[in-house]
C-alpha cells in the first residue's frame, strides 16, 4: 500500500468503464455476440459469429476471455475492421453504413445489460465529499460512456468524460490523463488512476499519474495486474477503505 502522503495528494480519480465500473462479462458479451453476428452476415468466406469471437479472445463455449483479448482494450471501430479482415471483407469496401450498424449495436445492446459493479453514486459522492474529482477514461466512445453513466444516474457526479473520439487519444497513451488534469486544474501526480487492464495502467505510469489501482472485476489478474499496480484490490468497492 502507497504512503498515506500519497493518498492524500490525490486530488481527482480517473476510472476506467467497463471492468471497472462496469461488469464486462455482463454488459459486454451480449454486445459483442450480436455485432459478431451482425458483421458475420456480410461474411465472404463463411466465417460465423462465434469464429469471429474466437479471433479475438473470447471463447464463447466457456465464456471466458485471454488475458490479451481485443475485446478487452481496442475501440469498438478497430474491433469491428479485425472481425472484417478475419470475414475475408475488404477494409476499403467496410462501408460507412456496415461500421455504423456495427457501433450501432454494441452501444444498444451493452447500455441495455448494463450492471454497475458496486453503487457508483454512493461511491463517487464519497470521493466528491473529500474534495476529489471524479473522471471517466474508455476506449469506448464518448457517447457511449455518457449513456452509461445516464443508466445509473451518476451524469451530475462526473467531472470529466472521454472515449477514444473524444480527441485526447487512447490508451496507453497519457492522452486521457492529461485531459483531465487540464479541465480539473490538477497535476498528474494528484490523480488516481483506476482500471481493470494493464492498458489503464500503463496509461498512469505514461502520464506520470500519482497512482495506478488494479481492480480484479474484469478480465486482467492479480499475476498481469500486480507489477504494474501500486495497489490491487477486488473491485472499486474496497476504494473507501484506501482513502479511509
Amino acid at each position: 500500500m502507497p504512503s498515506p502522503h500519497a493518498i492524500e495528494r490525490i486530488k481527482g480519480v480517473l476510472f476506467d468503464k467497463d471492468g471497472t465500473l462496469i461488469d464486462f462479462a455482463e454488459s459486454w458479451i451480449p454486445a459483442y455476440a450480436a455485432g459478431a453476428a451482425h458483421l458475420a452476415r456480410h461474411a465472404v468466406n463463411g466465417k460465423q459469429c462465434d469464429d469471429l469471437l474466437r479471433a479475438t479472445g473470447y471463447d464463447p463455449d466457456r465464456r471466458t476471455f485471454a488475458p490479451d483479448s481485443i475485446l478487452t482494450k481496442y475501440t469498438s471501430d478497430e474491433i469491428t475492421e479485425i472481425w472484417a479482415v478475419d470475414a475475408g471483407i475488404v477494409i476499403d469496401q467496410l462501408d460507412f453504413d456496415l461500421r455504423r450498424q456495427v457501433k450501432e449495436i454494441f452501444d444498444d445492446v451493452a447500455n441495455r445489460s448494463l450492471k454497475a459493479v458496486t453503487d457508483l453514486d454512493r461511491l463517487f459522492r464519497f470521493l466528491k465529499s473529500g474534495g476529489r474529482s471524479v473522471g471517466l477514461a474508455t476506449a469506448d466512445s464518448t457517447a457511449s460512456a455518457h449513456a452509461a453513466l445516464d443508466v445509473f444516474a451518476v451524469s451530475d457526479l462526473v467531472d470529466f468524460v472521454t472515449g477514444f473520439d473524444a480527441g485526447h487519444g487512447v490508451k496507453p497513451g497519457p492522452g486521457q490523463v492529461h485531459g483531465f488534469c487540464a479541465e480539473m486544474g490538477i497535476e498528474p501526480d494528484e490523480v488516481m488512476v483506476v482500471g481493470d487492464t494493464a492498458h489503464d495502467l500503463e496509461m498512469a505510469r505514461a502520464a506520470g499519474a500519482g497512482l495506478a489501482v488494479a481492480v480484479l472485476t474484469g478480465v486482467g489478474d492479480n499475476s498481469r495486474l500486480d507489477p504494474l499496480a501500486d495497489i490491487v484490490l477486488p473491485s472499486i468497492a474496497e476504494l473507501n477503505d484506501v482513502f479511509a
